[in-house]
């Protein structure tokens, strides 16, 4: 069965956000307004991974390699959930100790997290798009073309669409964007911030990445829970030990969640949190700043 509503922020984070089961706070830049919403609607688009034929249905199919990146995603999310999981436990005992897999399946989830995101997919896409039609797919351009075409399959722009789109989140091709972004965090180092009440937000683009100075990504953070942000640090400015837990006071915490007001003039976005009285707070500085 093909699954139509995609989510560029998975569910399992974004539940960890939430105030009941499925029920979180979003403030929504468009109508400046914060509302409760159901996890299930958010950070989502229907088809955001998916092709279509441009032809018309190819027998009986409307998209080219249906669900592919969706189910692939579906199945990193099922082991991100447990290994999140433990961060979070490990966080509150205040050392996080990972195996040598499951620091890279994170790392990989976090890379693909920033790809995948709505607000860069296409971007990402179209800078990708040269390297793979002129040098990955060259050789077997034409062989594709005569069994999609000659053979009635499909047509080829549509099929190539697709493949690139699969292909940047594969970390066995050089110069993917996958392997790029995932090359640049194992450089870092790896902590966490934990602070003793529920205050740090996320968003519909759920990564801050900022720095010391103009063009510069020190730092990588990556709000997992709202007492928990996992942190990406250039060595030479971190001198802590893999896996350190640092405790953040509220000030601090407060400071990091206004990061995200600088992607607030993105198209439709909005912040959440399971405080709204934070979310209120964001929102009147959101309305200073404009």
């Amino acid at each position: 069965m093909h699954t139509s509503k995609q989510h560029f922020v998975p569910r399992m984070i974004l539940k960890n956000f939430a105030y009941e089961k499925k029920r979180t706070w979003a403030y929504r830049s468009n109508d400046d307004k914060i509302v409760p919403t159901n996890i299930n609607d958010l950070c989502c688009k229907n088809d955001l991974y998916e092709t279509r034929w441009k032809e018309g249905t190819v027998q009986g199919e409307t998209f080219v390699l249906d669900n592919k990146l969706e189910k692939m995603f579906s199945e990193e999310e099922s082991k991100m959930t447990d290994i999140i999981g433990g961060i979070l436990i490990d966080v509150e005992n205040g050392k996080v100790n990972l195996s040598d897999n499951d620091k890279r399946d994170l790392l990989k989830f976090f890379a693909g997290l920033l790809l995948r995101n709505i607000y860069l997919l296409d971007d990402e896409m179209k800078a990708y798009e040269g390297v793979e039609k002129e040098e990955a797919l060259k050789g077997c351009i034409e062989i594709a073309k005569w069994i999609l075409q000659e053979k009635g399959l499909g047509d080829l722009s549509s099929w190539l669409e697709q493949n690139i789109k699969i292909s940047m989140f594969n970390e066995e091709i050089e110069n993917s964007p996958l392997s790029i972004e995932l090359s640049n965090l194992e450089k870092r180092k790896m902590y966490f911030w934990r602070s003793s009440e529920e205050i740090f937000i996320t968003s519909c683009f759920p990564i801050i990445i900022d720095g010391l100075g103009e063009g510069r990504n020190d730092r990588v953070a990556i709000p997992i829970s709202p007492k928990c942000v996992c942190v990406f640090m250039d060595p030479n400015l971190w001198i802590g030990e893999e896996g350190d837990v640092i405790d953040v006071d509220k000030k601090n915490a407060m400071c990091l969640n206004e990061s995200f007001l600088k992607n607030m003039k993105m198209d439709n976005m909005k912040l959440i949190s399971k405080n709204k009285e934070e979310l209120e707070r964001l929102k009147k500085l959101y309305n200073k700043s404009k």
